[in-house]
């Protein structure tokens, strides 16, 4: 019988507040009083759980946060009730008018954050050869 070893991840909510109070203590002393921290927590915050993390940031005074996608930016409202959410990645136009939820999208402009090819389609790119050595 082929043994498996078990695997977990112990997750320092308060650790992950700390380092985010560090940083903001940082660029408030060396650059402009009145910065306003915004936590990148994209990919389920890395590993961490997005809801968890956005929720303890948000109690601790964090009300900007940035995500990935559409689905992260929802979970982080249910966290973050009156937080601000900059999503940074492509956001379909109809869920783009969700102005209702404080969301804000961060490609916005024509040719900037188009939709993936659906499955099977094909997009083409311009054929461009990368720079060479010494070129």
């Amino acid at each position: 019988m082929r043994r498996m070893r078990a695997a977990w991840i112990d997750i320092d909510l308060d650790a992950i507040v700390h380092n985010v109070e560090e940083v903001t203590n940082l660029v408030r002393r060396d650059r402009d009083k009145n910065t306003i921290p915004m936590p990148i927590i994209k990919g389920n915050a890395y590993g961490h759980g997005i809801y968890e993390v956005a929720r303890v940031l948000y109690q601790e005074g964090i009300t900007y946060f940035g995500v990935a996608i559409y689905e992260e930016a929802l979970l982080v409202r249910e966290a973050a009730p009156k937080g601000n959410v900059l999503i940074l990645g492509y956001t379909p136009d109809d869920l783009a008018e969700d102005r209702k939820r404080q969301m804000k999208w961060q490609c916005r402009r024509e040719g900037v954050g188009k939709a993936p090819p659906a499955q099977g389609e094909k997009r083409r790119a311009p054929a461009t050869a990368p720079p060479q050595p010494g070129g």
